[in-house]
């Protein structure tokens, strides 16, 4: 298995399947479309990117590259992501947009999709291909999860709903190395997550492997999970040092922290495939 771990925020993406290619409209039918957005190329030379921001009414993408952009759209890792030019992998956009009421977190990346539509000119579809899959299992016969697997009664369906309709959830403070309720931070040695389901574990651990890893765990809930790859790991590992771990290395800390382990198996992979894309049109 090839690996790599990602510096900074991570874009979780298991509650989020992956969207089929562009589907036919009936005649009367309108695809979902925010009232105002704009798409501009971001400058800065920065290579972090921040997650993007989702408000009651719209979101906020910063300093993406395009292909990152659509991995969030259509819920699909980077690496089963095919096709396109090499600028949606170089090239930065902050992306502005806002609907006129309220919208679900489905209306939001649909009406993302539009914007991908109508501004770049995306056209995609999806394949399925036999290919090489992980299972996320138990590790132990007892079935107990390690010590840094540990359950909150926090729940991010509803935090993300409040937040929806315009309310304050409660979420608890965490250490200050730790990142916000409901978000991941991982580095090339450490991945740490507040509040998150072992579905979305499983999607990180897929990115960071380059594989596809679903969760077999039976485990239901929320988890606070702290996975140190390297011992030497004492805190934030800058972009810059990003190395590639084995998967000889994951799987004993793997199985000593958390309890779990990756159980090879075949199946059907989706991937999903650009057939076209331009440069945006200005705003």
């Amino acid at each position: 298995m090839r690996s790599r771990f990602f510096a900074g925020s991570v874009l979780l993406l298991a509650a989020c399947p992956l969207v089929q290619g562009q589907a036919p409209l009936a005649p009367d039918q309108k695809r979902l479309a925010f009232e105002v957005a704009s798409v501009k190329v971001n400058t800065s030379g920065v290579l972090w990117s921040p997650l993007p921001t989702t408000l009651p009414d719209g979101v906020t993408i910063t300093n993406q590259p395009l292909r990152g952009i659509i991995s969030f759209v259509y819920g699909v890792p980077l690496f089963r992501l095919s096709g396109g030019p090499d600028w949606i992998s170089t090239d930065r956009f902050d992306i502005a947009a806002k609907s006129d009421h309220r919208i679900s977190g489905g209306e939001q990346h649909e009406m993302l999709r539009t914007l991908l539509e109508e501004r770049f000119k995306l056209k995609t579809h999806s394949e399925s291909h036999e290919g090489r899959i992980f299972n996320l299992v138990m590790a132990r016969a007892d079935r107990k999860p390690g010590p840094n697997v540990l359950p909150t009664t926090l729940d991010c369906g509803a935090i993300r709903a409040a937040r929806q309709r315009g309310e304050s959830p409660a979420t608890r403070p965490l250490r200050t190395d730790w990142p916000a309720t409901c978000t991941a931070f991982s580095s090339p040695t450490r991945f740490r997550a507040s509040v998150i389901e072992l579905r979305s574990f499983a999607s990180w651990l897929g990115m960071a492997i380059r594989e596809t890893v679903v969760d077999q765990t039976g485990l239901s809930g929320w988890f606070d999970i702290d996975l140190i790859v390297s011992q030497e790991s004492a805190g934030v590992v800058p972009a810059d040092a990003l190395t590639a771990a084995s998967a000889t290395s994951i799987a004993p800390a793997l199985e000593e922290q958390l309890g779990l382990k990756l159980q090879p198996t075949s199946g059907s992979v989706d991937v999903l495939v650009i057939d076209h894309v331009e440069r945006p049109t200005p705003d």
